[in-house]
C-alpha cells in the first residue's frame, strides 16, 4: 500500500490529535508533543511525493520531529526546555535538506540514524526522570518513544542503505499511531493526576485554613480580655466569648455583621461623661485610623460593670485600612478594690483622729468618775448635791460609753477574743431590748438549738447586737417588727472569697426590720463614719460604722440586705471557736471587795488629776502609795527605798519613759514585781507582759482596787 493513501487515511486523526493535544496540553507539558506528530506527518507525506526538493523538505521535517518529541519530554519531566534545542535541530533539519538537494541523500540518511538515536534517547531518559510517580500509561511512555526512535533509525538507515521495505513504512506509521495514543493517554493521565493532587493540595490549604482559624479562636476566646474586630464599616466580623460576655451580649448571631453603635450605643456610658463614648466612636468614623486613648466605660445593669476599653485600627502590610480592633477589660473587682482602700484610709485617719482624742478624753473622764464617786461617798445621801452628782456621774458614764465607741471604730480598744456563747450574748440582749422597745414595735426573738461558740469578744459582740437593733428600731417610723436571729452557718470556698473572709464555720447573727429601707446609695455608704440619714442631732453616724469595725477585727463579716419600702436585714458572721465557750466564774470575795492589806504600791501618772483620784481610791482601800509623775520619778522612788514595793501601776503613755520602758527598768531591780498598765487607748498590737495586766480607762475607783487586789492576790 502506498504511504500517501495511508497517510491520507490518517489525515483527519492526525488533524484531531493536534487540536486535541493542542487543547488539553498547553498547560500540561504536551504542547511540543502535537507539533511533533504534525512534523512526523508532513515528512511521510512528503517522501510520498517523491522528487529532491519533496524530499529535501522531508528531511527537515523529519529532523524537527525527534526535536518537539524530546522538547516535549524534557517539559512532561519538569525542566525547562533548552533555549538552542529547537533552533539547533531546525539547523540540522536545513543541512540534511542541503544535503539531499546537494545530490547525497544517503548522507543525509546516514548523519540522521545517530541524530535520531540520541535525540530518542534523551526523550526516554527525560520522562523516566519526570518529579512525580508515573501511571500506567506514562510508564509505556518512554519505551515508546525509544521504539519510534529506533524505528526512525532503521527507516533512515534502510533508506541510507537504497533499500526499500515496502512493509517499513505502514508499520512504522502504525506504531507512530500506537504512540500517539499512548502519549494522548499519558498526557491525559497527568493531567488527572495533577487535578487530583491540586484539588488535595486545595483541600489541605482550606484544612490548614480551617484549623488556623480554629487557633485563632482558641487564642481569642483564651484571651483575658475582650475583643472585637471590625471592618472598615464599622461592622463586627468577629470577637471572643469573653467580649460578648462583659457587654451583655446574646448569642453571635444576633450581634455578628452590626455595628459598633448599634451593639454598644443603648447600653454604655462613659465613667464621668454620659455622651462621650458615642461622640469618640463619631470621631473615629471621621478618622478610621486614629488611635483611641484608653478609657472607661459603665456597662447598664443588670450587671453594672466597669470596662476598660481600647481601640487602634488594622493595616494591611501596603498600610492600607482593612478594620478596627476593639479590646475590653473588666476592672470592676479593681475598681472596687480601690474604693474599699480608700475607705480603710479614710477609716484609718479618723481612728487615728479618734484614737488621739480618745486618750486625753479618757484621762479627764477618769478624773471626774473618781471625784463623782468619792464625793457620793463622803456626802449623805439626802444632801442637795447628790442628785447633781448623779447627773454629772451618768455624762461621764455617757461619754465613756462614746469614747469606747470611738476607740472601737479606730480598732484601738482592747479586745479578749474567745469562745463564747453567742446564743447566751443574745439572750443578754433581749432581756434590754424587750425592756426598752416602745410599745408599738414587735420583738422577734429566734436561736438555733445547738448554736456553735464564736470566737469573739463577748463585750463587743454586744455592742454590735445592741448597735444592730437599736439601728433596726430606729428605721421603723410607726408600728413594725426588729427580729433578732442567730444560727450556724458554713461556708465553701467561693462565698468565703467573694466575702473577703477564710471558708469554714461560722456563725451567723441576722437583724431585720420592715421599717423605710435604704436604696442603692444608702447602701453604698451605710457603714461609712458619720453618715447618718436621721436628723440633725439624733445621730452621730458612729453605730454602724463600729460594728463594721469590730466585726471585721474579729474576721468576720457583714452586709445588708434592703429595698426602698421593704425593711432592711443586717448579717453578720462571725468565726465559730473551736472549743466550747467556758462556764463563767465568779468573783471570791476579796477581788470584789478589793479589801487591801496594807501593801505598798508605787503609782505613775503624768495627769495629776487622775493620779490623785487613783492614789485617794487606793489609801481609802488601805494600801500604801508612792505617787510619780513620770517614769524617770517612778525608778527613783524604787532606788531610794521602794524594796517593799509590791505592785506598780503604770501609765502607758507618759513623757520621757513610757509605761512599758519604765517597767523594764522596775524589774530589772525587782524582777518579780507585777503591774497594772493604765491608757485611755491601747495600741491593738499590744499584748499584757506576763506578771502584768492591762485597765482601760476611765475606771471607776471600786473597779481599780478590785483589779489591784486580784494581781496582788494571783
Amino acid at each position: 500500500m502506498h504511504p500517501l493513501v495511508v497517510l491520507g487515511a490518517l489525515a483527519p486523526v492526525v488533524a484531531l490529535a493536534f487540536f486535541y493535544l493542542r487543547h488539553i496540553a498547553d498547560e500540561h507539558d504536551a504542547a511540543r508533543w502535537a507539533w511533533a506528530w504534525t512534523a512526523l506527518w508532513t515528512s511521510g507525506a512528503l517522501i510520498g511525493i517523491g522528487g529532491a526538493p519533496a524530499t529535501a523538505l522531508a528531511n527537515a521535517c523529519g529532523a524537527m520531529f525527534m526535536a518537539f518529541i524530546l522538547a516535549g519530554a524534557i517539559e512532561f519531566g519538569g525542566a525547562r526546555v533548552p533555549r538552542w534545542l529547537l533552533p539547533s535541530c531546525a539547523g540540522f533539519g536545513l543541512l540534511r535538506a542541503a544535503v539531499v538537494l546537494a545530490g547525497s541523500p544517503q548522507l543525509s540518511y546516514a548523519i540522521a540514524a545517530p541524530y535520531e538515536l540520541l535525540l530518542g534517547v534523551a526523550a526516554f531518559r527525560a520522562v523516566r526522570g519526570a518529579d512525580e510517580d508515573l501511571q500506567p500509561s506514562q510508564q509505556l511512555l518512554p519505551p515508546a518513544l525509544l521504539g519510534l526512535a529506533g524505528l526512525r533509525v532503521v527507516d533512515v538507515t534502510m533508506r541510507g542503505l537504497e533499500y526499500t521495505i515496502e512493509w517499513l513504512v505502514p508499520l512504522w506509521i502504525a506504531c507512530s499511531f500506537a504512540g500517539l495514543l499512548i502519549q494522548s493517554v499519558a498526557v491525559v493521565d497527568r493531567l488527572r493526576l495533577r487535578e487530583r493532587r491540586g484539588h488535595e493540595e486545595r483541600e489541605r490549604l482550606a484544612e490548614a485554613i480551617r484549623d488556623e482559624q480554629r487557633s485563632l479562636r482558641a487564642v481569642l476566646d483564651a484571651a483575658p480580655v475582650g475583643i472585637f474586630l471590625m471592618d472598615p464599616s464599622w461592622r463586627v466580623i468577629m470577637a471572643n466569648r469573653l467580649g460578648g460576655a462583659q457587654f451583655g451580649l446574646g448569642p453571635p448571631e444576633e450581634w455578628l455583621g452590626r455595628t459598633a453603635q448599634e451593639i454598644w450605643g443603648k447600653h454604655v456610658l462613659t465613667l464621668g461623661d454620659p455622651g462621650r463614648f458615642e461622640a469618640t466612636i463619631r470621631a473615629l468614623a471621621r478618622d478610621p485610623r486614629a488611635e483611641l486613648e484608653p478609657f472607661e466605660v459603665r456597662v447598664l445593669p443588670p450587671d453594672e460593670r466597669v470596662l476598660w476599653l481600647h481601640s487602634s485600627p488594622v493595616l494591611s502590610d501596603q498600610g492600607e485600612l482593612i478594620g478596627r480592633v476593639f479590646a475590653s477589660r473588666d476592672v470592676s473587682a479593681e475598681r472596687r478594690l480601690e474604693e474599699e482602700l480608700r475607705q480603710a484610709q479614710k477609716m484609718e485617719t479618723l481612728g487615728t483622729l479618734a484614737g488621739g482624742i480618745a486618750h486625753d478624753f479618757n484621762n479627764q473622764l477618769t478624773a471626774i468618775l473618781g471625784n463623782c464617786r468619792f464625793a457620793e461617798g463622803v456626802l449623805p445621801e439626802d444632801h442637795e448635791a447628790a442628785p447633781a452628782l448623779a447627773d454629772l456621774a451618768r455624762a461621764a458614764e455617757h461619754c465613756a460609753d462614746l469614747t469606747r465607741s470611738l476607740l472601737a471604730f479606730a480598732r484601738r480598744a482592747p479586745s479578749e477574743p474567745r469562745a463564747s456563747d453567742v446564743a447566751q450574748v443574745a439572750a443578754e440582749v433581749e432581756r434590754v431590748l424587750r425592756a426598752t422597745l416602745p410599745s408599738r414595735i414587735r420583738f422577734e426573738f429566734d436561736v438555733e438549738p445547738g448554736l456553735r461558740p464564736a470566737h469573739v469578744d463577748p463585750t463587743q459582740l454586744q455592742q454590735i447586737l445592741l448597735n444592730l437593733c437599736v439601728n433596726a428600731r430606729d428605721a421603723i417610723p410607726g408600728e413594725g417588727t426588729v427580729g433578732l436571729g442567730v444560727r450556724n452557718r458554713s461556708l465553701s470556698e467561693g462565698d468565703a472569697r467573694e466575702l473577703g473572709v477564710e471558708a469554714g464555720a461560722y456563725v451567723e447573727v441576722l437583724v431585720r426590720d420592715d421599717g423605710v429601707g435604704m436604696d442603692a446609695a444608702t447602701r453604698g455608704r451605710v457603714f461609712d463614719p458619720f453618715f447618718t440619714t436621721k436628723p440633725l442631732g439624733a445621730g452621730t453616724g458612729l453605730g454602724l460604722a463600729v460594728v463594721y469595725g469590730l466585726v471585721r477585727s474579729h474576721g468576720g463579716a457583714i452586709g445588708v440586705d434592703s429595698e426602698p419600702g421593704r425593711g432592711s436585714t443586717f448579717r453578720v458572721l462571725l468565726p465559730a471557736a473551736a472549743q466550747a465557750a467556758p462556764a463563767p466564774a465568779a468573783r471570791d470575795s476579796a477581788e470584789a471587795a478589793g479589801e487591801a492589806r496594807g501593801e505598798l504600791v508605787l503609782l505613775a501618772e503624768d495627769e495629776p488629776a487622775v493620779r490623785r483620784v487613783a492614789a485617794s481610791a487606793l489609801e481609802r482601800a488601805g494600801y500604801r502609795v508612792i505617787e510619780a509623775a513620770d517614769g524617770a520619778e517612778a525608778i527613783e522612788r524604787m532606788e531610794a527605798g521602794g524594796g517593799e514595793i509590791r505592785l506598780a501601776i503604770l501609765d502607758l503613755a507618759m513623757p520621757g519613759l513610757d509605761g512599758l520602758a519604765t517597767l523594764d527598768a522596775l524589774r530589772r531591780r525587782q524582777p518579780a514585781l507585777r503591774a497594772l498598765l493604765m491608757s485611755g487607748r491601747f495600741p491593738p498590737e499590744l499584748a499584757a507582759p506576763a506578771g502584768a495586766e492591762l485597765l482601760a480607762k476611765p475606771f471607776e475607783p471600786g473597779e481599780l482596787t478590785a483589779r489591784v487586789r486580784a494581781l496582788l492576790d494571783r
